[in-house]
């Protein structure tokens, strides 16, 4: 349904502008957000509808990725055209819309983190970085009801998973001891087709360099696949346990992991963004302390997955703060300090 979404939307010459360049629903007026929004209410009524889906049913075959994933620039314009919507529903004082907006647009980001590429999980968590900053901005604007929060709540927990990045990984490998036979076969250099159902022959040439070089291809194949279940296995530890071990991986891998345990920060300040006003509509003012959301609005307060420690909280006026945690250089997710998901709620 989300592929069924991303695929209804229309861009047109005035519109293209915002979504072909990075900019967010704050960065535009009210009108041209309208615009956009209006333009594109059936998409995002889809994906709205696709939220109340808690799992992914793209049709994925592990081995022809090039045949079997959405498109993904349509999903990323997709992303853009809800944020867009719940800036205008937010202008609108329709904020409980807006809230639904967004909610589609984290259920997006959970439907893709479960596909197995590295690509998708990139994609994914940009996602959930435009979807956050559309958060922030309906909580300093408006005062969405208490149902319409709950529901998000529960769709942005299924962005909050202990392992992001471990289904592209799993995914990776799985491509890796697909694709090696075929190089043993003499395919050196790729395929003429990515659709290995498609019985096709090398050149004979190909064919005889890698008989010769059989020993090598399997040497490699063996390496590759030892390093790439590796990744896997330290992707499916807590963040803590595999902090030491993740400079030992390869660059790519390593990367992933980081950036997934990165953005799972960010997605958990906001849940407990979420909580709190959850919390002050229910109690007329917010918090003290992060230990009052749990277990009634939160589990647990969820730690941060880049440094193992709990999120900061401050009350600030009328409002609250959620101050980003910086890794430290020697955590192997620092990221010289441009995390940039700081929260300042105002009201």
């Amino acid at each position: 349904m989300i592929d069924a979404a991303a695929a209804r939307v229309t861009i047109s010459d005035a519109d293209q502008n915002f979504l072909y360049h990075p900019h967010t629903s704050t960065s535009v007026t009210a009108d041209q957000a309208r615009s956009i929004a209006d333009g594109n209410r059936e998409a995002v009524q889809l994906a709205i509808a696709a939220a109340n889906l808690q799992h992914s049913n793209w049709d994925i075959v592990y081995t022809t990725e090039a045949f079997g994933v959405p498109n993904l620039a349509d999903l990323g314009y997709l992303s853009k055209v809800l944020t867009f919507a719940a800036r205008s529903d937010t202008e609108a004082g329709r904020s409980d819309d807006a809230i639904a907006d967004v909610r589609a647009g984290f259920a997006q980001s959970a439907a893709m983190s479960r596909e197995p590429l590295k690509v998708m999980l990139v994609n994914a968590i940009h996602v959930a970085y435009e979807q956050t900053d559309a958060l922030k901005d309906i909580l300093n604007r408006a005062e969405p009801s208490a149902t319409a929060l709950s529901a998000l709540a529960s769709t942005i927990n299924e962005n909050l998973v202990e392992s992001a990045a471990r289904e592209s990984l799993l995914g990776d490998l799985k491509h890796a001891r697909a694709s090696w036979p075929w190089v043993r076969d003499g395919w050196l250099w790729g395929r003429r087709t990515t659709d290995y159902s498609v019985a096709t022959e090398p050149m004979a040439w190909m064919r005889a360099v890698a008989w010769t070089f059989r020993p090598v291809i399997r040497y490699m194949a063996l390496r590759d696949y030892a390093e790439k279940a590796r990744a896997v296995d330290l992707a499916s530890l807590p963040a803590a346990q595999r902090a030491e071990q993740l400079p030992a991986l390869r660059s790519w891998s390593a990367s992933a992991i980081r950036t997934a345990d990165l953005a799972s920060g960010s997605i958990a300040r906001a849940a407990i963004a979420v909580a709190l006003r959850r919390f002050r509509i229910d109690h007329g003012a917010y918090p003290n302390t992060l230990d009052e959301l749990a277990p009634a609005y939160l589990k647990t307060v969820p730690l941060d997955a880049s440094t193992g420690r709990r999120p900061d909280y401050v009350r600030s006026g009328a409002g609250f703060e959620l101050p980003a945690q910086m890794p430290s250089r020697d955590s192997g997710n620092w990221n010289g300090g441009k995390d940039g998901q700081v929260w300042k709620v105002s009201r």
